[in-house]
């Protein structure tokens, strides 16, 4: 079985390594490393690839995906960790705040663990190809795909780290003095989480989507 984790976005001090908290136990792994699933061939021009090299083929939305493997597992279930709207795959790794990650924390227990960037995002990489037809204007500025950012105000309440006053949320985990830590994790967003979802079937498992709270079979 594979649970996928969806982080549907996880934020003062300046996170320094001596901030980042040591297990007491090491972490014993029986492999780690990547590989990529998805992606086509796509041919382009000159102009679309940017005007510095030739035309030719490439790779377009492919999708990185980052494991480990602990030596002993717990049982058949892996966990697919998918980051949300503005965030790449380190939202799963060490906290802002310094402690373990869900990535770590799964793998201590037993589960094989994937911690994707999402086509478009990150080590994924992006398809440049529509910026550049508009700055060659062979293409109209409205025909080109938007660019999404999100202010530290609004990730702030809509994760309900802070109330809309700006107060902490009562009784929160999260530490407040790392939201501007969690900022730094803020990227430009480019893809489009649902098309990318027929990408899991290359990992072995059956599939369980976590969406928040709920739970989807994709």
């Amino acid at each position: 079985m594979t649970i996928i984790v969806l982080c549907l976005a996880d934020i003062s001090f300046a996170q320094k390594f001596n901030d980042v908290t040591s297990e007491r136990e090491p972490l014993v792994l029986k492999s780690t490393g990547s590989f990529y699933v998805g992606g086509k061939a796509e041919e382009q021009t000159k102009s679309e690839m940017g005007g510095f090299f030739p035309d030719g083929h490439l790779t377009v939305n492919q999708l990185y995906v980052n494991f480990m493997k602990p030596q002993k597992l717990k049982d058949s279930t892996s966990i697919v960790l998918i980051h949300g709207m503005n965030l790449s795959g380190k939202i799963y790794e060490t906290t802002p705040d310094g402690r373990m990650g869900w990535n770590e924390y799964f793998v201590r227990n037993g589960h094989p663990v994937y911690v994707v960037d999402q086509v478009g995002i990150g080590r994924s990489g992006f398809n440049q190809k529509a910026y550049n037809k508009v700055r060659n204007k062979e293409v109209e500025p409205n025909q080109q795909p938007g660019i999404i950012r999100i202010s530290d105000e609004n990730t702030s309440v809509n994760f309900r780290f802070t109330t809309k006053d700006n107060k902490p949320v009562p009784n929160a985990k999260f530490q407040i003095v790392a939201i501007d830590e969690f900022s730094k994790q803020s990227i430009p967003f480019m893809a489009t989480i649902w098309k990318m979802i027929p990408v899991f079937r290359d990992i072995p498992g059956r599939p369980i989507m976590m969406v928040g709270t709920n739970l989807l079979l994709v």
